[in-house]
C-alpha cells in the first residue's frame, strides 16, 4: 500500500484453492489501509487483487474467483503439473507433462471465459506462453496477454503477427474436441502448416 502511493501496483495471490483466501486477503488489505490512514502514513487506499490460477481447484472455481478478483494470471507450469499429477522435474515422467493434454486445454478455456464474463483481464505465464504452437492455442482460446521471458519475445511476437485469429480459433476448436494430447498437437500443427 505504501509503494502503491506513488506507482501502479497489483497484488497477485499464488496457489489459491478457495474463494475465502481471496476475500480474506482483501479484508486484510482493507484493514491495513485503514490503519495506515489513521496513522497518517502516505499510502494507497487499495490495490487491485488478482489470482494466479495454477491449481486445479482454482481452475474449477474460476467463475467464483473472478467475482472477487481484479485479474487472473494463469500459471501454466503448475496448472499442468497439478492437473496431470506429474512432477515436471521427474525425467521419467517428462513425456506425460504436456500443456496439450485435453484436460488442460479445457481448463484454459474455462478460465478465460470466466474472466471474460466477469470483465477482468486474464493473462498467461509459464513455458506454455513461450511455445509457438501453444501460443496459437492460447490465442484461439481467447487469451490476449502473454508473459514470456525476454529471449522468447521475438518468436512469440512473430507468431501473434503471422497467425490470423480465425485460424487460431479454428485450431483451438479442434483442440477442444480432441481426446488425446497428440491430437491437440496435431490440430495445432495442421492449423499453421501453411
Amino acid at each position: 500500500l505504501r509503494a502503491a502511493a506513488d506507482r501502479k501496483i497489483q497484488l497477485m495471490l499464488p496457489l489459491v484453492t478457495q474463494v475465502e483466501e481471496v476475500t480474506q486477503a482483501r479484508e486484510m488489505l482493507l484493514e491495513e489501509a485503514l490503519k495506515l490512514a489513521r496513522e497518517g502514513v502516505r499510502a494507497a487506499a487499495s490495490v487491485p487483487v488478482g489470482v494466479m490460477i495454477e491449481t486445479h481447484a482454482a481452475a474449477i472455481l474460476a467463475d467464483q474467483l473472478a467475482q472477487h478478483s481484479a485479474f487472473f494470471s494463469v500459471g501454466t507450469n503448475d496448472l499442468v503439473q497439478y492437473t496431470l499429477a506429474v512432477d515436471r522435474g521427474n525425467a521419467r515422467l517428462a513425456d506425460r507433462f504436456t500443456p496439450h493434454h485435453p484436460a488442460v486445454v479445457r481448463q484454459l478455456k474455462g478460465i478465460v471465459e470466466a474472466g471474460q464474463r466477469a470483465g477482468i483481464g486474464v493473462s498467461v505465464c509459464g513455458e506454455m506462453a513461450s511455445d509457438p504452437l501453444s501460443v496459437v492455442l492460447l490465442m484461439g482460446l481467447g487469451y490476449r496477454c502473454l508473459s514470456v521471458g525476454p529471449p522468447a519475445i521475438p518468436l512469440v511476437k512473430w507468431v501473434v503477427r503471422m497467425v490470423p485469429v480465425a485460424v487460431a480459433e479454428a485450431a483451438a476448436a479442434a483442440a477442444l474436441a480432441a481426446d488425446r494430447p497428440a491430437e491437440v498437437t496435431r490440430a495445432l500443427q495442421e492449423a499453421v502448416k501453411d
